[in-house]
């Protein structure tokens, strides 16, 4: 299991509320100056001058960490780079940077038997190069043989004798 951490570095900086979240704004005409992208009302009540916590407003947009945990990784290509992973679709645009650490359970209690992971989690060394392929235990080998044929015409000649 794997956790994808995927910082966004495409942003839109400070956007307003018909950007940012979609509003539809107000008229354009009929004596509105330089409110059509404006929110409009954003609060009041009973209480004035209070703001809901959460209210859709203009700010910043985009640069958000994304953070996907318990992914299964099945397959590695060291010589190409190349990560199979199955779950959810990794968030963010192509050609940016995907971090990924070991995953961690919240209850898992650590040991001298079972540390906790550190990042790296492998040191490359000279002397044992890892292959070029790296497979998941429970995934099948597609050059191994899936169907077994067995000869069965003794099987049918005896039943016919009977």
């Amino acid at each position: 299991m794997c956790n994808f951490v995927h910082n966004c570095r495409i942003g839109h900086g400070f956007q307003g509320v018909v950007k940012r979240w979609g509003m539809k704004g107000g008229p354009r005409t009929h004596g509105n100056t330089k409110s059509h992208r404006r929110p409009g009302a954003i609060g009041g009540g009973a209480k004035k001058a209070n703001v809901w916590k959460g209210k859709k407003m203009p700010g910043h947009m985009g640069q958000e960490k994304r953070i996907l945990r318990g992914l299964k990784i099945w397959r590695i290509n060291t010589k190409y780079n190349v990560i199979w992973v199955h779950g959810p679709a990794v968030p963010g645009h192509v050609h940016h940077y995907v971090y990924i650490m070991d995953a961690s359970a919240e209850n898992r209690k650590f040991s001298e038997e079972n540390p906790p992971p550190y990042f790296p989690t492998y040191y490359p060394d000279s002397s044992n190069p890892l292959p070029e392929e790296l497979y998941d235990e429970d995934l099948h080998m597609f050059h191994d043989g899936t169907i077994i044929f067995e000869d069965k015409e003794q099987d049918v000649g005896a039943v016919r004798k009977k």
